[in-house]
């Protein structure tokens, strides 16, 4: 695919850069597998996460330069950054990342767009993502890195040929998330993770839980996010709702429960059923979860469709029903699917396509 640039100035490793936008922890630990394992110089541009995410930068291990995304005419000198050899870029939709990329593209350097959307048979998708990639796109990016098979699928039907395609773009740190209890020994709780947002579908799960609460009162709800519809979803029987919690203490939240709920009309990928996963959790989810072809199986989830109420609830009460041969089968399955992905994954496609791209120097 080419080769890199060699300005002489330091070493002959090459130079990488992430622009992330809303930075979130579980990507600074991704990234900081690659600044561990390899042989590269790796610089990172972010935006700050919507949630109050604290040790980001210990998390990463190196500072990050926080950039305001709205900047217009930001250059890599102005934020103290050499020219990379690869810029990942996501969010380029923001004037100061659309800035970077197309400064780094006129450089010559190769510029690979993150994004985890994923293939949903929209009109859109169908009809005007090819043509607008053929139109523009095409000529910005040389290729694209997503979390999973959802994304690949988008992406060869939006232009994208397989050559072009990288997966393992998101993923939960194990080291935090991981199975320690049973799931037959934890409490009879289903958890949802998430914006308190209407396209997240939580107040048709917190009506279906009601419904399934009242001939099913040994078992609860604990809902963790923030948002506007936070003051619906409280004073409500087996349900308890928390704010925003650091990812530690989520982590603790999650493995002690038995299954993750996400019942969302629109989800990209949705890094906490991977999260889930890692913790041996069985997943009830939503057909528009992107995640679900990566993770779900038939040993381990129960899909539905969003828009039922009533399709919660029949979800809600069939897991409810499994035994304990079941339970123990779909942990095991979540934790061999989960090994899928993550910040080991992560590393390794991002020296994939290093690879590629700078064939004499790796």
């Amino acid at each position: 695919m080419g080769t890199c640039i060699s300005d002489g100035t330091a070493t002959d490793v090459p130079r990488i850069l992430f622009a992330w936008p809303g930075l979130p922890d579980y990507a600074a630990r991704c990234i900081r597998a690659c600044v561990d394992d390899l042989d590269a110089d790796v610089f990172v541009v972010a935006t700050k996460p919507n949630v109050p995410v604290k040790g980001m930068e210990d998390s990463l291990g190196q500072p990050i330069s926080w950039l305001d995304p709205n900047v217009i005419n930001v250059t890599l000198s102005s934020i103290g950054i050499p020219l990379p050899d690869i810029l990942f870029v996501g969010g380029s939709f923001f004037p100061a990342f659309k800035c970077l990329a197309d400064e780094v593209k006129r450089s010559g350097s190769k510029v690979v767009l993150m994004s985890d959307d994923n293939w949903r048979g929209t009109l859109r998708q169908m009809i005007f993502d090819p043509i607008r990639y053929r139109a523009s796109l095409r000529y910005r990016y040389d290729s694209i890195f997503v979390p999973g098979e959802s994304g690949k699928l988008l992406a060869k039907r939006t232009g994208y040929s397989d050559s072009c395609i990288q997966l393992g773009l998101y993923g939960a740190d194990s080291t935090i998330f991981s199975s320690i209890v049973s799931i037959t020994e934890r409490a009879k709780r289903f958890i949802y993770v998430g914006q308190f947002v209407k396209r997240k579908n939580v107040i048709a799960l917190v009506d279906a839980f009601s419904s399934f609460y009242e001939n099913h009162p040994d078992w609860e709800l604990w809902l963790c996010g923030s948002g506007p519809l936070a003051g619906r979803l409280i004073d409500v029987p087996g349900v308890r709702c928390f704010d925003f919690v650091q990812p530690k203490e989520l982590a603790k939240m999650i493995h002690n429960s038995r299954c993750l709920v996400l019942p969302s009309h629109e989800e990209h990928w949705g890094v906490v059923v991977h999260e889930a996963a890692l913790s041996g959790c069985a997943l009830l989810l939503s057909t528009a979860v992107g995640s679900a072809v990566d993770l779900a199986r038939k040993e381990n989830s129960i899909t539905f469709k969003p828009k039922s109420k009533k399709a919660i609830e029949d979800a809600l009460i069939e897991f409810s029903s499994w035994d304990d041969q079941q339970c123990t089968a779909a942990q095991n399955k979540s934790i061999g699917l989960a090994k899928k992905f993550g910040p080991e994954v992560f590393s390794y496609s991002v020296s994939s396509i290093i690879r590629s791209y700078c064939p004499k120097q790796c």
